[in-house]
């Protein structure tokens, strides 16, 4: 937990597996700086041609739809997704997939 000026407090979790992540009730951030994946090889054509598989990915990766619950848990007034790995090209990336995806899990 960092706290910068006027009390704001930001948490930055690196690659952490959510079920090692179990906050007290005292933990609360105003800014949750996490990593997240999307990653659908059944029905994403471009996931299916991915060099990793699922079981690595959810192995070393935050799903987001697990990143929905940890904000369930802090609360943060603003989130910041970073390392949010996709396998669509740029010229196809969708950049509101994760965002869209963590609505539609809490």
């Amino acid at each position: 937990m960092q706290e910068w000026g006027s009390g704001v407090k930001s948490l930055f979790r690196i690659r952490l597996r959510p079920a090692a992540f179990e906050p007290g009730s005292s933990c609360s951030a105003d800014i949750l700086f996490h990593e997240a994946y999307s990653f659908d090889p059944e029905n994403n054509p471009y996931d299916a041609e991915a060099p990793v598989s699922l079981d690595h990915m959810q192995a070393f990766h935050t799903s987001t739809a697990e990143l929905a619950d940890i904000l369930k848990k802090v609360k943060p007034k603003g989130t910041v997704l970073y390392h949010y790995t996709v396998f669509t090209p740029p010229n196809a990336t969708d950049q509101e997939r994760g965002v869209n995806e963590i609505r539609e899990s809490g």
